[in-house]
């Protein structure tokens, strides 16, 4: 059993994407926030930065923990500030349904400001 409740100094939204209905009531892509501003560490792990066709591409990984919750799978991303991770892969820490760690790659960094 760990103590992570101190380490918890970021809040990020969780997210899934899938369709929501617009006030038409047509279906379209978009996202929903199923978690907003929940605890989290962030931490990177591994960076790597790369050339493809002429253009630079970043392979980070980085790590976030959160408390568990439940709907959270690799098909939902995860958001702080301004930049978007994608989850690679859950972990519940412990098997105790406490903590949970999140191995994200980054989908689209944001500005340094925001």
């Amino acid at each position: 059993m760990f103590n992570h409740g101190g380490r918890l100094n970021r809040r990020v939204n969780i997210v899934s994407h899938g369709t929501i209905k617009d006030s038409h009531g047509w279906s379209r892509p978009g996202d929903i926030i199923l978690y907003k501003n929940v605890p989290a560490n962030i931490s990177p792990l591994q960076g790597q930065e790369y050339l493809e066709s002429q253009k630079y591409l970043d392979k980070s990984i980085v790590k976030i923990l959160i408390r568990y919750h439940a709907n959270v799978t690799p098909k939902c991303s995860i958001v702080y500030k301004s930049t978007e991770y994608n989850i690679e892969s859950v972990v519940d820490e412990d098997m105790s349904h406490r903590w949970m760690l999140l191995y994200c790659t980054i989908k689209e960094r944001g500005t340094n400001g925001a």
